[in-house]
């Protein structure tokens, strides 16, 4: 590239930061290694910038070890995250219940959600009880359809079955 860069472009002239991607947009392109070398130097100026050069982590020891120490310390904020997420979840009990103790607030949500669960199960069993409204007198009328000696043995079982209960 010749010139200063902004005859009818719009672009601030070359010797700018903004140099090498405007020349790869040209078809001005550096050979590989060079263009690799470039970016390399410039990830690895920008991590030791972001990092700091503290030998005692590990930062400013290459660029793996940088991305190593990175991926470190996504891992280490992601489990402070899961770890603050839960502290807030149980303050969040606590705050909820008016109390200050975090073991009442525990029990009071344990009960809490005993009954919305025996509140699902009623409502499951009336649905039920609802159904077996209209089943038990098609089981009745089948009775009725049974032969004599298979009847009495249908009430016997039937009584025992009311009297187990």
């Amino acid at each position: 590239m010749t010139g200063g860069g902004t005859e009818g472009t719009g672009f601030p002239p070359d010797d700018d930061a903004l140099a090498p991607p405007r020349a790869i947009l040209h078809g001005d392109t550096p050979p590989p290694g060079e263009m690799f070398e470039h970016v390399y130097l410039d990830v690895q100026c920008y991590l030791d910038e972001v990092l700091g050069t503290g030998e005692e982590d590990g930062a400013g020891a290459g660029l793996e070890a940088d991305v190593r120490l990175l991926g470190t310390q996504r891992d280490e904020a992601r489990a402070e995250v899961t770890r603050l997420r839960s502290a807030l979840a149980e303050l969040e009990g606590a705050i909820n219940w008016r109390t200050s103790c975090l073991s009442c607030s525990r029990v009071l949500d344990s009960c809490a959600q005993e009954t919305e669960r025996a509140g699902k199960a009623e409502a499951h069993l009336a649905v039920v009880a609802a159904d077996l409204k209209w089943v038990l007198p098609g089981i009745e009328h089948m009775r009725e359809m049974l032969p004599p000696k298979t009847r009495a043995a249908y009430d016997r079982l039937s009584a025992a079955a009311e009297a187990g209960q």
